[in-house]
């Protein structure tokens, strides 16, 4: 058995569950570090809980939550000691580490050495869709503001503008997808769009990456949250991203969608 910690926000939770697929072997998981109370210790970014409503979720554990904790703190000491653990996998920004003797826990984002033809090979990880409508005829375009703004990381106008020349806009319809209404309207004007002619929807999160999750042809976002409801559409047809994506994952090996990357 194997012992997994959900970490971050609904994207991130897809990567770890990911993991767990391609190990193999029987896994529980468990969402402690993403409860509230554990987020607001650690000053960490209040997502909502909406990996329970996308995913088919494994079991949870709970009765080995003293027992793990020990192992893991005993670990984390012994990579600052020794630089190596024994039975734990850490993936974070400051600890990365796999374990000597055997990965019984298994804490970090694990998003190395993913490539986008595994995200597709796993999209049963996804909830079937309750949204079943034709986009063919839209393109969908994502827009990530709110923490990526206050951050100073979100995608500016021009990176917009040049996923715009390379589609065919021609009889399409424009749907932006959005956390924040007012940032995306200003980049996207910026980037040279008639907003007025574009329909901008900002939802609970839920219908966004579902409505993702159908895309046909779509301009994505640096957030993970938009690459796994994309990439993971059964229909999807061309897709554009920024380099980053390219830079973060393995990219060269889809052959049934147009990728494109800025």
């Amino acid at each position: 058995m194997k012992y997994y910690f959900y970490l971050g926000g609904a994207g991130n939770v897809y990567f770890q569950l990911l993991r767990a697929k391609e190990q193999g072997g029987s896994f529980r998981f468990s969402n402690f570090f993403i409860t509230p109370l554990v987020r607001d210790f650690f000053n960490h970014t209040k997502h909502p809980d909406l990996y329970k409503k996308f995913y088919h979720l494994p079991a949870n554990f709970f009765l080995m939550y003293p027992l793990l904790m020990i192992v893991m703190f005993l670990d984390l000491m012994a990579n600052r000691l020794l630089g190596r653990t024994f039975l734990t996998n850490f993936d974070l920004g400051a600890v990365k580490s796999k374990a000597l003797i055997y990965p019984l826990i298994n804490f970090g984002y694990f998003q190395e050495n993913v490539s986008l033809s595994m995200m597709r090979k796993h999209s049963d990880i996804i909830s079937n869709s309750p949204y079943s409508g034709d986009l063919s005829d839209v393109i969908v375009v994502h827009v990530r503001g709110g923490d990526f703004r206050n951050q100073g990381i979100s995608l500016n106008s021009e990176y917009y503008r040049n996923a715009f020349s390379i589609m065919d806009l021609r009889d399409k319809t424009i749907l932006v997808v959005t956390d924040d209404p007012s940032y995306a309207g200003e980049v996207l004007v910026l980037a040279g769009l008639d907003i007025s002619n574009c329909d901008i929807f900002c939802g609970d999160g839920v219908v966004d990456f579902y409505l993702m999750n159908r895309v046909v042809n779509f301009i994505g976002s640096n957030s993970t949250f938009s690459l796994v409801a994309s990439i993971t559409s059964p229909v999807a047809r061309q897709l554009v991203y920024p380099d980053e994506i390219r830079k973060k994952f393995i990219c060269d090996d889809v052959t049934d969608v147009e990728l494109n990357y800025l």
